[in-house]
């Protein structure tokens, strides 16, 4: 005789951007999720305060029987709440100017050091902190875009020998800027090239764009070292930082004359890209770091924008779905799992709503023991989204007059 019990179950349902309808179990689009009775019937916001059980169902389409919860009791949910989808962030710190106010304090013959402590996996072999930085000696008539040139050069340099390209470091001016005329440019990352679909050099307009000057690319400036006036390309003085696009428009594209560069305040930005992750393998994160400073004088850091690995993202869904695959094929969550990677529901690209359903069922006349389990819906967060607030009979309030008796909000949190 075999035995098998087990506390702490989650029901996973990863839903589909399918729209919401409202008749039968039959009727549904495929990947819908509904509440329903056990009987087939709807739950509707009207009906929901008389309901005393319920399932949750998933259409799989016509051709496959949906996928349908264990009968819930309504008296048997301890709570029910909601995490609406909220976009993960990339950390930015400005060194001097912001892109508002600030500069960097030019001083002669001083050597400028700027320290990033970043936080490290625990796995790693730093300590947590991995610590790494940028110098420049400025010279005897110190300007702050020499200053500026001289740190992102050096920060780039030092940080191209990394194995993973987690930060980016550019220049920001309040320079006096000349609309461009260059037609699209296509640039690419990690490339110092940048080609114009027209006129490289802004020539036609009668305000030329020469070598030394500056070309501001989306609100970041790179100085052009080298011009090819017959194929239109432009040589930047570090490799372009952004992100590839072969169709930059003129209306996000500048130059700066060398005259009022040297006028201008100036700014490095420091910003986390997006960190490797594999489902299962590497651990979904975002890059921090403490950014310091030494020897800059009156200069001030900006720490512009906090990293946030946000709720609902396509990462998290996808590591919560690896996750709950425990009993699945005995899918270990430490090393190497799998050889290759597992089929997910959860679609790329694709960010969710998040509803959690904590349930303790009594166990039986002979017990009082609670078995505790868990209903886990991931609701696609953009049109059609059948979770969001307001819309007729959507799961949301559909669950807040089931449980607490109003569709009064106590889902959020």
């Amino acid at each position: 005789m075999a035995t098998f019990s087990q506390n702490d179950i989650t029901l996973l349902f990863v839903g589909g951007a399918a729209t919401k309808t409202t008749g039968s179990i039959a009727a549904m689009n495929q990947y819908e999720i509904g509440i329903f009775t056990p009987a087939g019937a709807r739950v509707t916001e009207l009906s929901a305060a008389t309901v005393t059980e319920f399932i949750v169902v998933q259409s799989r389409g016509a051709s496959l029987a949906p996928i349908v919860s264990p009968i819930i009791k309504k008296a048997d949910v301890v709570k029910a709440s909601r995490k609406v989808y909220t976009a993960a962030t990339e950390q930015v710190d400005y060194i001097g100017y912001n892109t508002s106010s600030g500069s960097i304090d030019a001083i002669n013959d001083n050597l400028y050091r700027i320290r990033l402590s970043m936080d490290e996996s625990l796995t790693s072999n730093h300590g947590r902190i991995y610590i790494k930085d940028g110098v420049y000696q400025s010279d005897a008539s110190a300007t702050q875009v020499e200053i500026a040139n001289g740190l992102v050069a050096s920060l780039i340099n030092n940080f191209k020998r990394e194995p993973e390209k987690t930060m980016k470091f550019e220049r920001v001016t309040s320079s006096t800027v000349t609309s461009a005329t260059t037609g699209t440019l296509d640039v690419r990352y990690g490339s110092p090239y940048v080609t114009a679909a027209t006129d490289i050099d802004n020539s036609a307009t009668g305000t030329t764009m020469v070598v030394g000057d500056y070309l501001v690319i989306l609100g970041v400036a790179y100085k052009v070292i080298a011009l090819d006036n017959t194929n239109q390309i432009a040589t930047l003085d570090v490799p372009y930082q952004g992100a590839t696009n072969s169709a930059v428009a003129d209306a996000s594209v500048s130059f700066i004359q060398a005259a009022d560069a040297a006028i201008g305040n100036w700014g490095i930005k420091i910003s986390g890209r997006p960190c490797k992750f594999v489902v299962g393998k590497i651990a979904y994160k975002k890059q921090r770091w403490i950014t310091s400073i030494q020897d800059f004088g009156t200069t001030t850091i900006t720490n512009s924008v906090g990293a946030s690995e946000g709720n609902g993202t396509t990462e998290q869904a996808q590591e919560f779905e690896y996750f709950m695959r425990g009993n699945d094929s005995e899918n270990f969550h430490m090393g190497e799992p799998n050889i290759f990677a597992r089929i997910n529901d959860v679609v790329t690209g694709t960010n969710y709503d998040q509803i959690f359903l904590n349930i303790e069922e009594t166990g039986g006349s002979l017990s009082m023991n609670k078995r505790k389990k868990q209903i886990a819906l991931l609701l696609p967060e953009t049109a059609p989204n059948y979770a969001v607030t307001g819309t007729a009979d959507d799961i949301t309030d559909v669950l807040e007059v089931l449980i607490y008796g109003s569709a009064n909000g106590n889902l959020a949190i």
